[in-house]
């Protein structure tokens, strides 16, 4: 089922394309979501809880991403060795 862009500016506060665009254009996406969960305390910290979610699922998407594209790189290195 694919979000729509309303869903995804709820979910995100952003769309996916934009959360895509940004770690393309990051040099490491492990130190981008550690600045996205930071984002997110101190929004938390301001009481602001809806952005802080809203960061809180920009790095979970982020994390997802990056989780896919090691398990794709597993398999072809396995598939490679075989």
């Amino acid at each position: 089922m694919e979000t729509t862009e309303l869903e995804e500016r709820i979910m995100f506060g952003c769309t996916i394309n934009d959360l895509d665009m940004l770690v393309e254009e990051c040099i490491s996406i492990e130190v981008l979501i550690l600045s996205i969960l930071t984002q997110a305390q101190d929004a938390m910290l301001e009481g602001k809880l809806e952005e802080a979610s809203q960061y809180i699922n920009r790095s979970k998407y982020m994390l997802h991403e990056l989780a896919s594209s090691k398990i794709v790189e597993m398999f072809v290195a396995n598939r490679l060795k075989n």
